[in-house]
């Protein structure tokens, strides 16, 4: 009986060999610049870190305020993990997303009449 073949293994299987060889050979450059590019930003922590605490844009979760109002908030992730041969390529995405116009009062006394609810 025939093995299954692994996703991983069959990653290229479509592409032109040229292709294949060609990203391959940049691998090395494309790491370089990856590596790069988050060391200036990790470099640069403290002052990022310090502009969005001077904006207001970070606090504890005991300033921020208690929103008495039913409102809406969604989080969602995603990470991608891509194996190389010498190397593997992660990259990873957050959202955090708080909102929606809350029903005004009125139409909450209203769904609660409705519903037999006081």
């Amino acid at each position: 009986m025939e093995q299954p073949i692994h996703p991983s293994e069959r990653m290229f299987q479509d592409l032109p060999a040229a292709l294949v060889e060609e990203a391959l050979a940049r691998t090395h450059q494309v790491g370089q610049q990856v590596s790069e590019a988050l060391q200036r930003i990790r470099s640069q922590r403290e002052t990022y870190r310090q502009q969005l605490q001077e904006r207001g844009l970070i606090q504890r979760d005991g300033e921020v305020p208690y929103a008495p109002i039913p409102t809406t908030c969604g989080v969602d992730g995603a990470y991608a993990i891509e194996r190389l041969l010498a190397t593997d390529l992660v990259a990873a995405a957050a959202v955090a997303v708080e909102g929606l116009s809350p029903p005004s009062r009125a139409a909450l006394l209203g769904a609660a009449s409705a519903s037999g609810h006081h």
